[in-house]
């Protein structure tokens, strides 16, 4: 028998009583599922989750709603969202929100739609005049993020999982690439921390990290491995 398309079926079911009733009661032997509201699969919640967290979790910075920011204000308002995203994440249980069911975190591509969301309820809600654009096109590829004012106070972000194989070169080639094309003053490399074992190419990056001086690129880690909770430390 060939495969029906849902016009036939329906034509079938209803010019067949035996048909209609099959799957009547087809129908009627499947156990609803709920929805889950914390995994939340199909992003029904995601905007009110986002704002709850960011309202129960004010942003705490000296800088202060303005019509113009310096090069080095854009970059402590963007580094302060970011690490505020690093706090909900491993202090207060955001990670859950990007589990997949088998326990595993989702992929990369959603934390930066989550991160992209949170800085710009943060900036709506601070009232800043800073905009923040996500996977921009700067001519050397698509970078993850954009936090600028006009075009000569930009700080860049980029996000890798900790697994990705491209880690190393994310931080060595990329980044320095998207900060010339973007004239950039300032670049921010999130590293969010997924495995259980970390393979070599993490610890050259923390190895980095550790003999670098602050300066125009800074490295950010975010543990999101499940943390136990208080009461069983």
């Amino acid at each position: 028998m060939s495969k029906m398309n849902k016009t036939q079926f329906k034509n079938l079911i209803i010019s067949n009583k035996t048909a209609y009733n099959t799957v009547l009661d087809y129908a009627k032997s499947i156990k609803p599922k709920g929805y889950d509201f914390i995994q939340d699969d199909c992003n029904e919640y995601f905007d009110l989750k986002i704002e709850e967290f960011v309202t129960s979790h004010p942003l705490n910075t000296l800088c202060t709603s303005q019509s113009c920011y310096t090069p080095e204000q854009v970059y402590s308002i963007t580094k302060e969202i970011c690490t505020q995203f690093k706090h909900l994440v491993e202090d207060n249980r955001m990670y859950k929100m990007l589990l997949k069911d088998n326990g595993k975190l989702k992929r990369e591509s959603v934390w930066q739609l989550y991160l992209y969301s949170i800085a710009q309820t943060y900036l709506r809600a601070g009232h800043f005049n800073i905009s923040v654009d996500r996977e921009s096109d700067s001519g050397a590829g698509e970078l993850d993020f954009k936090f600028s004012q006009g075009q000569q106070c930009q700080t860049i972000v980029e996000i890798k999982l900790s697994d990705n194989p491209d880690l190393l070169h994310g931080y060595i080639t990329q980044l320095p690439q998207y900060v010339k094309a973007e004239n950039a003053d300032h670049a921010l490399f999130i590293v969010i921390i997924v495995e259980k074992k970390m393979k070599e190419q993490f610890y050259k990056l923390v190895d980095i990290h550790n003999k670098q001086e602050k300066g125009q690129t800074e490295i950010l880690f975010i543990d999101a491995r499940p943390q136990k909770s208080a009461s069983n430390l």
